[in-house]
């Protein structure tokens, strides 16, 4: 099997004051198409680094990384915008959603940035909070809504698209663990039938058996 997402070496260095912080060192992964990947280590042990580099949202001080079988490391930011916008979906730890916009409208603005026909917009929308189960909160706003369900209606703009990929960086951490499971199987269920690619940080070991495959990172290395 192919895979959709491939780094090779890749390194991540930062500068503070006079000193140089190794993120990452030499990281190789392989993420195939259809599977839930979950990149685990402590905090600060460079996973939403890599998950950044690997999303082209920042990029590695050396090494490459292929998508699709195409080099992506060394385009320019606005080839690599286009990737992103195209096929990529993310979730962040924050949820990051638009407080005087409804839950319909958050998904919709998702899709007005991914340059989706205004025609589809409509069916993805309601598809995809349905999916998520939050078909009947289309108008409420974020306020109005719990933890889980922010979060599964950030789920909801990030697959709305029908990217190839998903990233979500720690969307269990602010949860209770009882809701965060509810989160992580929604990915698996995603995943097993929708045949999505989703690539998650987590530092928490009772998410981990829900995994195809796990990375582990420690002081920005694969052990």
């Amino acid at each position: 099997m192919t895979a959709l997402l491939e780094t090779v070496n890749i390194c991540r260095d930062f500068k503070q004051a006079n000193l140089t912080v190794h993120a990452l060192v030499d990281v190789n992964i392989s993420i195939e198409p259809g599977t839930l990947t979950m990149l685990a280590g402590r905090s600060g042990s460079g996973k939403t680094t890599l998950m950044n580099i690997a999303g082209a949202l920042d990029r590695p001080s050396s090494g490459t990384i292929f998508f699709h079988g195409k080099e992506i490391s060394s385009l320019s930011d606005n080839k690599r915008d286009e990737i992103r916008r195209n096929n990529m979906g993310f979730v962040f730890q924050s949820v990051a959603l638009i407080s005087v916009l409804t839950a319909y409208e958050n998904v919709e603005f998702g899709l007005r940035m991914a340059g989706i026909e205004p025609a589809r917009w409509d069916n993805l929308v309601r598809e995809s909070l349905k999916f998520v189960g939050l078909e009947k909160r289309l108008k409420h706003k974020p306020h109005q809504l719990s933890g889980g369900e922010q979060q599964r209606v950030a789920i909801a703009r990030a697959i709305a698209s029908r990217p190839k990929l998903v990233f979500a960086d720690e969307p269990t951490a602010e949860l209770d663990t009882k809701t965060g499971l509810k989160i992580v199987n929604l990915f698996r269920h995603l995943v097993d039938e929708e045949k999505m690619t989703i690539v998650m940080t987590t530092h928490d070991p009772s998410m981990i058996e829900l995994a195809d495959n796990v990375i582990r990172l420690e002081d920005g290395r694969v052990v």
